[in-house]
């Protein structure tokens, strides 16, 4: 039974690849694989000309034409490992074998040829004595000297395949090395590439975020500068308007010496005060000269005696317009003789209101010639589209008298409807403060 099963398991072999045959029978195949397994196989015809054995944990395939048996499946290292034992086994013994019939192959024709040295040498005298007597048959005995040549031959055949093999495994050997170390090599190149080119953009990064940084560092320089210059225009309008504050709430302090003085006065009574909003800065006459007032109204025209009035008590200035004076400061203050004059017209049409600024003009020049006259234009209202064009019209009509007459004219076309209050008709600070520069650029 021994020798059954060893001369079944001489059919297993494996290739150089590493790749089990089986060159028997299949009914061996089966007898082996149940030894090897334990147990009873049952095997199918799958077709392709091979038999399978499949079970949960081995898939096992043999090709009768190719002998080729593969294994597959969960446990098939294991018996993967038995057969590559039982095949490098059998291997060896084959090889053991050979190579004791090789020796022993050696060994007769080394005996062989010492034996005929040896017989060659006795009979040699003899041979020589009588030659014919001394020859040999060689046709009876084996050409030992040929199957010498002959082995010869087949060693130096074996020796150039070896060779042959080794050169080509190592041939094999080398270029899968280059293969890998071009391999290696150019896995190195392109990861320096991906790295220089990933520096590359990180550097861009960094540079574009300088770039970024600097802009904002730029950015938040002009706005600490702005944010200076606003602090300044906060404190110059804070400024202007405590000014403004303070010069609005100035107070005027008339005292009638008679109770016959004219209508417009009558009404003050003696030593009372009267306070006035948005009221002109005091323009003091230094000198000692007096102050004349010329009040027009509707068809007659009177000038206060001006001995009637304490020009150290009453100090004041007056603009020609209707309602201009509530909203100018002047900002110098003049020594000369100062006369003033008012019209009071608001319920005038335009050509009355130019002809009677006309005769106060006139009076002004009549009474002084050295004096300068100049008118000042009405501002712009939002009481009406009827009260806008009559003032439009007006402020025409006084501009070419002026013009004709050789006399000043103050313009205050810079002030628009964002200069008025809430009810329209008198001006906010923006507009007192832009009605203060025309009047310190025409005094300039």
């Amino acid at each position: 039974m021994a020798t059954e099963s060893a001369a079944i398991q001489s059919a297993l072999s494996i290739s150089t690849k590493g790749n089990f045959k089986w060159h028997g029978k299949f009914e061996d195949l089966q007898e082996f694989i149940n030894e090897q397994l334990q147990t009873q196989t049952k095997w199918s015809s799958p077709g392709g000309n091979s038999k399978l054995f499949e079970n949960e944990a081995v898939k096992i395939r043999w090709y009768a034409n190719t002998s080729s048996l593969t294994i597959k499946g969960i446990d098939c290292e294991q018996l993967k490992d038995k057969l590559r034992a039982i095949a490098r086994t059998e291997s060896d013994e084959n090889d053991a074998i050979s190579l004791i019939d090789k020796n022993n192959l050696d060994i007769g024709i080394h005996n062989e040829v010492e034996r005929s040295i040896i017989i060659e040498g006795e009979d040699f005298s003899a041979r020589k004595l009588n030659s014919s007597s001394q020859v040999i048959d060689l046709s009876t005995q084996p050409n030992q000297s040929l199957i010498c040549s002959e082995l010869v031959e087949k060693i130096k055949d074996l020796e150039m395949d070896f060779n042959i093999k080794i050169s080509a495994l190592t041939q094999e050997v080398s270029s899968i090395q280059n293969k890998r170390k071009a391999y290696a090599n150019e896995s190195l190149l392109h990861e320096n590439r991906e790295l220089k080119d990933e520096n590359k953009s990180l550097l861009q990064k960094v540079a574009n975020l300088s770039f970024i940084v600097s802009d904002l560092n730029t950015k938040l320089k002009e706005s600490e500068n702005e944010k200076q210059s606003l602090v300044t225009v906060l404190k110059l309008v804070n400024l202007d308007q405590s000014i403004h504050d303070q010069n609005s709430h100035g107070t005027w302090k008339t005292q009638c010496r008679s109770m016959n003085k004219d209508q417009h006065l009558s009404t003050r009574s003696q030593d009372s005060e009267v306070v006035t909003r948005n009221a002109v800065d005091v323009l003091s006459d230094t000198g000692g000269n007096e102050t004349n007032i010329y009040d027009y109204d509707d068809d007659r025209s009177k000038v206060d005696d001006p001995s009637s009035i304490a020009t150290s008590q009453r100090e004041s200035q007056r603009s020609i317009a209707d309602n201009e004076s509530s909203n100018s400061r002047p900002a110098n203050k003049s020594t000369k003789h100062q006369q003033k004059r008012h019209a009071n017209g608001s319920k005038k049409s335009p050509d009355q209101l130019v002809e009677g600024i006309v005769k106060l003009v006139s009076q002004v020049r009549e009474k002084s010639a050295h004096i300068k006259v100049a008118i000042s234009a009405l501002t712009i209202r939002k009481d009406g589209h009827l009260i806008q064009t009559k003032v439009n019209q007006t402020n025409n009509l006084l501009n070419s008298f002026c013009s004709d007459n050789n006399v000043d004219f103050i313009n205050h076309t810079n002030i628009d409807l964002d200069c008025l209050n809430r009810g329209g008709l008198h001006l906010n600070r923006k507009g007192s403060t832009i009605m203060q520069r025309n009047y310190m650029d025409f005094l300039n």
